[in-house]
């Protein structure tokens, strides 16, 4: 089912950015931006350590590799999820996703009814913003003499409304002087916007044969190279953020900072240990008990599910 460009307008909306939803793309792209910084850190303070004792640095594999591994696929899955453009992929009902890929379907399912007098209703702005100049002056001379300075309301704000034909005049195609109040979004931006996207496509690939799913030799068989670097990872965020900042700025007019401002916090305690020279042998009873624990499902897996089998 399809829903009005009002709907929509608020749908769209809500899929880039919502305080108070954790799945949003901004909210999403934002989390994979922090981790990064802190990973970058991570990484920086294990150059060190090698750096300082190339032969034996003082790092321990297994805990560094166990941060490898879980950085990695998590960042993989979000791109994922942020790509998300199958046909089946829409941003509403039971079934509905935040991804980049849905969010661009929806906007050109109402590419007819999105037009320029359409996108200055949506913000509540008047198509012709001629009047509103015109109060914005008798506003300003009516208050000329006076001392203490005046602020232009919001609602005589005309260069906003410019600012907005401009927007559109760009979407469209369109030139100043062919402004029409029935301009549309011109088929190369929705084409661009694809086209970008699909770079993320080795990460998506790698993610359904490889993370999403444990994929059959047979089933990968015809992915010529099934390695994700680093690189590509991090190179697909900014494609994904430049895409939704795109779509941000030109339907809602709003630039978003990606990284979040560092607290104090953030340059806290990096220079201590998990442990202390007198606490090893925490790590040993920590290990062993969990080894204890499933060595008794090795023991009772199978009788445990024989009880379950047999109470059916």
């Amino acid at each position: 089912m399809k829903t009005s460009l009002d709907e929509s307008w608020v749908n769209w909306k809500d899929c880039l950015a919502r305080d108070d939803d954790f799945n949003p793309i901004f909210n999403q792209l934002r989390l994979m931006v922090w981790d990064t910084a802190i990973y970058r850190v991570i990484l920086k303070g294990r150059e060190l350590r090698w750096e300082e004792n190339p032969e034996k640095p003082r790092v321990n594999a297994e805990l560094h590799n166990f941060i490898d591994r879980n950085y990695f696929q998590s960042q993989c899955a979000t791109v994922r999820r942020l790509v998300d453009n199958t046909k089946k992929s829409k941003i509403y009902g039971d079934y509905g996703v935040y991804s980049i890929g849905a969010l661009i379907k929806d906007i050109e399912n109402h590419h007819s009814e999105l037009t320029r007098s359409a996108f200055l209703e949506l913000h509540e702005m008047p198509y012709d913003y001629s009047d509103v100049q015109k109060r914005k002056w008798e506003f300003i001379f009516a208050r000329f003499f006076d001392e203490n300075g005046t602020i232009i309301p919001r609602d005589l704000d005309w260069q906003r409304i410019e600012d907005a034909h401009v927007q559109f005049d760009r979407m469209s195609g369109v030139s100043q002087e062919k402004r029409s109040p029935d301009d549309r979004i011109k088929q190369s931006v929705f084409d661009g916007l694809r086209a970008q996207l699909s770079k993320c496509d080795p990460v998506v690939k790698h993610v359904d044969k490889f993370i999403a799913h444990s994929s059959t030799p047979e089933s990968r068989s015809k992915i010529l190279d099934s390695r994700i670097t680093f690189s590509q990872v991090w190179e697909a965020q900014r494609i994904l953020y430049e895409i939704a900042n795109f779509l941000r700025a030109s339907l809602f007019l709003v630039d978003t900072m990606l990284l979040a401002v560092e607290s104090y916090s953030f340059y806290s305690h990096w220079d201590q240990p998990l442990f202390h020279e007198d606490e090893k042998d925490r790590i040993y009873e920590v290990y062993k008990k969990y080894e204890k624990e499933t060595d008794d499902w090795r023991v009772n897996s199978v009788e445990n599910m024989w009880k379950v089998i047999e109470e059916l």
